[in-house]
């Protein structure tokens, strides 16, 4: 099952990778919940939309790819909610229904600015979570706020100013990195 190219993971999988399932969890609900629509501003006053999937303790942020929009993540962000995860999902600036214009090398403010909101739900546990571009931004704001997991599916170390090398000493949480065996260049070292 492919989404968009990527593999479509499952949400006990996701939680087993990253040590979630030892963490008590409600009860999941028989569906997952509608999500809402939300919105929340950067630190450098950009509006940024989303949409938040009310759930249990463990909140998931996820960072959309370059060229797409929070979309991709709505199934996989309705089975989580479905097991009991509280999940947001949210548009970059200048991307789909957020305001501005996207500057690559300040999304991760975009990052930043979901985790503070996320925060206000008062969740026991986060996980940043993002694809490429996405997955770039979460290992910085990994990097700068604290968060209990970090999920990067297929991301470089660079990318259009965006540079992870100040925060890998920073990243002391748990960590899961997916990269195909095939997709170059971020299966090399």
């Amino acid at each position: 099952d492919v989404m968009m190219g990527w593999p479509r993971i499952g949400a006990a999988a996701l939680a087993a990778l990253l040590g979630l399932a030892a963490a008590p969890a409600p009860p999941a609900p028989a569906a997952a919940p509608s999500p809402v629509h939300v919105s929340f501003r950067s630190s450098d006053g950009i509006t940024l939309r989303g949409h938040l999937w009310p759930g249990g303790p463990t909140a998931i942020v996820f960072s959309h790819m370059y060229g797409t929009t929070q979309s991709i993540w709505y199934d996989l962000a309705g089975r989580l909610a479905a097991q009991g995860y509280t999940v947001l999902t949210f548009d970059f600036r200048g991307v789909g229904t957020s305001s501005g214009r996207l500057v690559i090398a300040r999304v991760y403010r975009d990052t930043l600015a979901a985790v503070r909101f996320i925060r206000t739900r008062n969740p026991r546990r986060i996980v940043v979570a993002g694809a490429s571009m996405g997955g770039t931004s979460s290992i910085i704001a990994a990097g700068e706020t604290q968060v209990d997991g970090l999920i990067v599916i297929a991301s470089g170390m660079m990318f259009q100013g965006l540079n992870v090398h100040p925060y890998l000493g920073e990243l002391r949480m748990a960590k899961l990195f997916i990269v195909g065996r095939s997709d170059a260049p971020f299966n090399s070292s």
